[in-house]
């Protein structure tokens, strides 16, 4: 969203923004409501209510620590991964507001695989630090991804039949009220 954010922003530059991190249900009720003008969210379960504008696609990756052995497996093959006994061995690092979070339980189910969290912090950067510490691994968005990031963490695509892609749009009120 930065470059999104900075064309906005000298086109307008008056508007005043405020962007939040919120859990999708939460962002989705806060824009039925009115509290907010509008919300970035990915393509699933939107209400009726509310009007939907997709703005990109983006991949999901498996991020681990440098070198770990889990990397190599993934991009040989993928699927291998997705056993109980690999999900046992490797706890997941999850951020309270995480959009993989929706579909990598829906596709852990679809295999009949147990989520297995180790760690749950607050922000997308912490998670980073915590798993290029070696203490899980971690489902991201390619939104979330920077150099940075490729420079110091394994960075995996999961196949897009695994719910390695997610559709983000702008999710407004139908009622065009603005709060």
């Amino acid at each position: 969203l930065p470059e999104v954010v900075e064309k906005f922003s000298l086109a307008h530059p008056l508007a005043r923004l405020r962007l939040l991190a919120r859990p999708v249900e939460e962002t989705m009720r806060l824009v039925k409501t009115n509290d907010v003008d509008l919300g970035v969210v990915p393509d699933r379960d939107i209400p009726r209510e509310l009007d939907f504008h997709r703005i990109a696609t983006c991949p999901a990756y498996l991020v681990t620590q440098k070198g770990h052995p889990l990397a190599r497996r993934a991009r040989a093959d993928f699927k291998s991964l997705l056993n109980e006994e690999t999900i046992r061995r490797h706890p997941l690092v999850v951020a309270e507001v995480q959009l993989e979070g929706y579909l990598l339980r829906q596709t852990l189910e679809q295999q009949g695989l147990p989520l297995n969290v180790g760690i749950e912090v607050g922000t997308l950067s912490t998670l980073k630090r915590y798993v290029a510490r070696g203490l899980g691994i971690a489902v991201i968005s390619g939104l979330c991804v920077s150099e940075e990031d490729r420079a110091r963490l394994e960075i995996v695509p999961i196949p897009a039949e695994l719910g390695g892609d997610t559709t983000y749009g702008v999710s407004t009120n139908t009622d065009g009220g603005v709060g």
